[in-house]
């Protein structure tokens, strides 16, 4: 096989693994290919990959290079045409645990670890906090992630940080996102059904219900919609019904009596009510953020309740430049001599227009005031009225 990725040829590439619909080569130590099967080489897939490495370069300054798992260049087999076009380069992070392998262990009290990684409570809570701030800047830049499952963030230990993977499954302009994660899917996708091209139609508001869904199995050890139930409902209908563990722990036990359940009282879901409590102590306003998405069905990301003094806040930027306009602004006019703010100008000559107003309410015609000393007399030459005006106030007995 012979690849051609940024004008540069690449023979026998070496194989490294199956990668859903395609296979993944190594290019070089930190840059992979993903070469799709031939018969998902399709021309919307094809078109599809341009835009996503259009839009890579269009924000490699707000994305960076080790945030996500872009696709960067398309990939070429053989030549350089549209047909030939086969896949795409990416950055290599092998190697490092998804965010299911680090996830809270309810059983063991702690968190798990792989790959030289395990999270303590408050690493957790910050590691949730960037990646609400990754998919921000994707939604931004108008992508929407779609098909979210806890495969899609994993954890760095270079940067310390979370990295976005599978992006060439995301929904971008006219190309849809045709895959979704049942266990992780916003309840809202079902009653949209699905669009001309046969995917679902996804939102940002979809893609927070995912990722929190994702976050929250991270750091309580359940997912939200896992909780027994009388009679015993799978996590998936407790989704349907709107029946989740933190709702419970909100509103009372009691809260889902009218669909006809009660609150089983086992270990299972003592244990997820002393994680919430924690979470509730630690960090209220995460608390806050997954009883506004699973108890009030609401779609704002976590990071836009921050202050927007925050710099993690979308407003901080726009917050700051505009405040230094104002301060610009304030600052030029302290300096402007008040003299020059302050010109006499000629009185404008009476209109007459306050005498209308004054036959209307009753009042009795104000008295044209005499110029102060020193001040300027202008004499107002008088016009004759139109006869359409004056037909109009002969109508209404008024005069001026």
């Amino acid at each position: 096989m012979q690849l051609v990725v940024n004008s540069q040829r690449f023979t026998d590439p070496a194989y490294i693994a199956r990668g859903g619909i395609g296979e993944i080569y190594k290019l070089a130590n930190d840059i992979l290919a993903k070469v799709y099967d031939l018969d998902k080489r399709t021309f919307e897939r094809r078109q599809k990959v341009l835009a996503l490495c259009n839009s890579f370069q269009n924000h490699v300054s707000q994305f960076g290079t080790n945030r996500y798992a872009f696709p960067e260049h398309p990939a070429y087999e053989l030549t350089v045409s549209f047909d030939t076009l086969a896949g795409f380069s990416m950055r290599n992070f092998g190697g490092i645990p998804t965010i299911a392998e680090l996830g809270f262990d309810l059983a063991a009290n702690s968190f798990r670890e792989s790959k030289g990684v395990k999270f303590d409570n408050s690493l957790a809570i910050g590691f949730v906090y960037q990646i609400f701030e990754w998919v921000d800047l994707l939604h931004r830049a108008r992508i929407v992630l779609g098909d979210v499952n806890d495969g899609n963030f994993l954890y760095s230990p270079h940067s310390g940080r979370p990295v976005v993977v599978d992006i060439d499954s995301v929904q971008i302009g006219q190309f849809p996102c045709i895959d979704v994660t049942p266990d992780f899917m916003c309840p809202e996708l079902k009653n949209r059904g699905s669009s001309l091209s046969g995917g679902y139609i996804f939102d940002s508001g979809t893609d927070i219900f995912a990722v929190a869904s994702v976050c929250y199995e991270f750091l309580i050890g359940a997912k939200p919609h896992y909780v027994f139930v009388n009679p015993p409902k799978s996590a998936m209908e407790n989704k349907d019904m709107g029946v989740s563990s933190i709702k419970c722990f909100v509103k009372g036990r009691s809260c889902i009596s009218p669909l006809g359940l009660t609150y089983a009282d086992v270990p299972q879901n003592k244990a997820v009510e002393q994680r919430l409590s924690w979470l509730k102590l630690q960090d209220r306003r995460l608390f806050d953020f997954f009883v506004s998405v699973f108890v009030n069905n609401e779609r704002d990301n976590l990071i836009t309740t921050l202050p927007v003094t925050d710099p993690r806040h979308p407003g901080y930027h726009f917050e700051g430049s505009f405040k230094r306009v104002i301060d610009e602004i304030v600052q030029q006019r302290a300096a402007t001599p008040t003299a020059t703010q302050h010109k006499q100008t000629a009185p404008l000559p009476d209109s007459g227009f306050r005498n209308i107003i004054d036959s209307l309410s009753g009042k009795p015609a104000a008295k044209a005031k005499a110029p102060k000393a020193g001040g300027v007399a202008v004499v107002a030459t008088p016009k004759a009225d139109p006869p359409q005006l004056a037909a109009f106030l002969k109508q209404f007995n008024l005069s001026i």
